[in-house]
């Protein structure tokens, strides 16, 4: 039997967050949450012994649907299949980090150091220091990714940027014929768009979107072509008052602060803990946060789930280890996560395509810094505090895209950056620019040729392999954009010390990508994973064979880089991914049609 768990806090602890923010404000955005959330008796959340004490009735398993994260692909899954689950089937979600409120984000570096799952200037930077910290950064010699652990995912931390690939994309020979047109995918970008709450922002709203502005005209006879870009972020007509979405969730209209990528303490940011999250809540989905998936088993007709509960008992971490089973599982724990957990639920039962862990992609991201633009910029962040006037704007608010270009390798889009209130004095420092004022901060998403390899290192723990990456013709090609948009603001570009001779993402993809055979990719086109055995065997039904019940939704299964921020195109695979699930006759005693 389980421990009785009691003095288990749900909420995180608010320490001295609030000592650098606005009291006023920022507990007003707390009260709105916790107003919006009354709805479902307090919390997103489930409380954890329902999980703990649960034994199956009828059948040899607890869960119908068992989703492992809530990210993109795992939040959105859930939403549509919840809100199709026949009367007394059970659908769960297993989110390694905490539930977040907005309002106590950390909001200085020191805040954002200890909000660290790893270290993050030690030598043991692959150790786990804080497991429910927000930011996951992981440290490679290769390849570094950043993530974030709470309830929506990466969604927490994001740039909000909504934006669909260049067709041409999908017509590469990596992705599974069933995709290969992006009309297949269309009607799933629209309703992603408007479950989102997807916006652009005015022209020449802030600074830095002007000065971007002003780069893709100068720009012009290169073929450069200037947009606002696609945002998922609540703007409101010139007011503060909370504004009821569609979804019932109390948010607030953006202030420009630039905070996106260290939490929202707006309730501005279009999370997915104001949309799909609450969707599924209110359609019967248990939500189960702080706990970790450590391995699955596979048995007949069904698999074994172990996880850990860290629970905070009188604010001291307690991990409680556990059990429990689902007739199908399906994996939203992000492009490295999902395939770490695969390769280390791998055994003769599970047998999997030679492909896990290949076809690795940052994306072709760079983040690139412009000093001594001639246009101002201002693009330091100043936090969820009265404003004085000032605006930085949400992160990312402009791209500048190639689209005209031949290759479709060469057609990147470089965005306008706005640096959040936490991180802005350590760059003024880099940069010798006070409050970044007449400095440009760009973000490039590209392509590289994804070949990478996640593996699993001597501690259990994934690491990414590319050697000389850093040196990669694509990455070089990247780096070149930044220099084009420098030289036409009359800037500087040059790479800051603490990144030079690494490679950085903050869109990972790949590890167990769709492909039309096991001996191309992981899952084939609808994200169920293949069985492995014999290099992929084919059934009666002409078809490979796949692990009955196991699927894949988030950016794992991405086959190449993407050119833009991936998030819309995760989103629109996990709808497909849903539909298409639940719309199996085998499953018609689970789904209603």
């Amino acid at each position: 039997m389980y421990p009785v768990l009691t003095n288990v806090r749900i909420w995180p602890r608010r320490s001295n967050v609030l000592q650098n923010l606005n009291r006023h404000c920022v507990s007003g955005r707390i009260r709105d949450y916790r107003q919006s959330v009354h709805q479902f008796g307090g919390s997103l959340s489930t409380p954890i012994d329902r999980l703990l004490h649960s034994v199956p009735s009828d059948s040899p398993w607890v869960f119908d649907v068992l989703m492992i994260g809530s990210g993109y692909g795992a939040s959105i899954c859930a939403a549509r299949l919840a809100s199709k689950l026949r009367p007394g089937r059970r659908l769960g979600i297993f989110e390694h980090g905490r539930e977040r409120i907005p309002g106590e984000f950390g909001s200085n570096l020191a805040a954002l150091l200890g909000e660290s799952m790893r270290p993050v200037f030690r030598s043991d930077k692959r150790s786990l220091k804080n497991p429910l910290g927000l930011i996951d950064l992981r440290q490679g010699d290769d390849v570094s990714v950043m993530s974030a652990s709470g309830l929506g995912g990466t969604s927490l931390i994001n740039a909000n940027v909504a934006i669909r690939p260049d067709r041409d994309v999908f017509s590469q020979l990596n992705w599974p014929s069933f995709l290969k047109n992006r009309d297949f995918l269309d009607p799933y970008f629209d309703r992603v768009a408007c479950e989102l709450g997807v916006q652009q922002d005015p022209v020449d709203h802030t600074a830095k979107m002007r000065t971007q502005r002003i780069a893709a005209e100068n720009l012009r006879d290169c073929g450069a072509i200037y947009e606002a870009a696609a945002i998922t972020v609540t703007r409101g007509a010139g007011c503060s008052l909370p504004i009821l979405n569609r979804h019932g969730m109390l948010q607030r209209p953006c202030t420009d602060c630039g905070d996106c990528m260290t939490g929202c303490n707006i309730g501005a940011k279009n999370s997915l803990n104001y949309n799909y999250i609450p969707m599924a809540k209110r359609a019967g989905a248990e939500i189960f946060t702080q706990t970790e998936v450590t391995h699955i088993e596979k048995r007949e007709g069904y698999y074994r789930v172990h996880f850990v509960y860290h629970c905070e008992v009188d604010g001291n971490p307690v991990p409680v280890s556990g059990t429990t089973t689902a007739r199908i599982v399906v994996f939203g724990a992000g492009s490295v996560g999902s395939t770490e957990l695969l390769l280390t639920s791998q055994d003769m039962n599970l047998q999997l395509s030679a492909q896990v862990g290949c076809s690795f992609s940052g994306n072709g991201d760079i983040l690139g810094v412009i000093h001594r633009v001639g246009p101002t910029t201002r693009s330091g962040g100043f936090g969820a505090v009265e404003t004085n006037g000032r605006k930085t704007g949400p992160t990312i608010q402009s791209s500048i895209s190639f689209p005209h270009r031949p290759n479709v390798l060469d057609r990147v889009v470089v965005q306008d950056g706005g640096v959040a209130k936490a991180y802005v004095a350590a760059m003024t420092m880099i940069g010798m620019d006070f409050q970044i004022d007449h400095t440009q901060i760009v973000l490039v998403s590209g392509h590289d040729g994804s070949e990478g390899r996640i593996i699993l290192d001597t501690d259990g723990g994934a690491s990414i392999v590319w050697p000389n990456l850093y040196h990669h013709p694509r990455r070089k090609f990247n780096e070149d954009q930044i220099r084009l948009v420098a030289s036409a603001i009359g800037g500087n570009y040059r790479e800051m010390l603490p990144w030079k001779g690494k490679v950085g993402t903050v869109h990972p993809l790949g590890g167990c990508v769709m492909a039309d055979t096991p001996m191309a990719g992981v899952t084939n086109h609808k994200g169920q994973v293949f069985d492995g055995r014999g290099g992929g065997e084919v059934g009666a039904d002409g078809e490979f064979a796949i692990h009955e019940g196991l699927y894949i939704v988030d950016g794992a299964v991405v086959p190449t880089s993407l050119g833009v921020n991936p998030l819309l195109t995760i989103s629109a695979i996990a709808e497909r991914t849903a539909d298409l699930m639940s719309r199996e006759p085998k499953y018609g005693d689970l789904f209603a049609a």
